[in-house]
């Protein structure tokens, strides 16, 4: 049976699993240090008031991430909304000990990515390579359990019922 660029997508995409969901729990700790940065540098009394009148504050969850050796590109999107000061947009000012600790974070989710794609791409390649399952299992043991079945047919859901389709079809002749 040969391997489809869909079906080594699809089993490149099964195999690095494990690095997305690094990737994920790494972007989690960085919107968490964030918050935590961002609620440590607003004043308890506008955090209270905010948690009592929440309506009566512009609020973000976008947060520019600036400090020492920080680029000035980096932006972070978080789960909670924070209010916004007039004179403040949105701009989260790390001292020089934070910026080291966010930077190791950052730099750590984008070498995950790199490897994540980079992998997930050489995966793909060698499956279409192989062609075969024969050759697969031969040359590439560890993808046969992502694989469906030789004898399973991989039938795909349609996503238009077919029979309105043979309706219009007879309704134009």
């Amino acid at each position: 049976m040969r391997i489809s660029e869909e079906l080594a997508n699809s089993v490149a995409v099964k195999m690095v699993a494990k690095i997305a969901n690094q990737i994920q729990q790494s972007s989690i700790n960085m919107e968490q240090f964030i918050e935590d940065v961002v609620r440590k540098n607003l004043p308890e009394q506008v955090l209270r008031t905010y948690h009592d009148f929440p309506k009566y504050f512009r609020t973000t969850d976008r947060f520019k991430v600036r400090g020492p050796g920080v680029g000035y590109e980096i932006q972070i999107f978080t789960k909670e909304l924070h209010p916004m000061c007039e004179k403040w947009d949105g701009e989260v000012l790390l001292d020089e000990s934070e910026a080291v600790q966010f930077m190791k974070m950052w730099n750590a989710h984008e070498s995950l990515k790199v490897s994540h794609e980079k992998l997930r791409q050489n995966i793909y390649n060698v499956l279409l390579q192989l062609g075969t399952y024969k050759r697969v299992q031969e040359n590439f043991p560890e993808a046969i359990d992502y694989l469906p079945a030789p004898g399973q047919a991989s039938v795909q859901t349609l996503t238009v019922n077919i029979h309105d389709v043979q309706a219009q079809i007879k309704a134009l002749s």
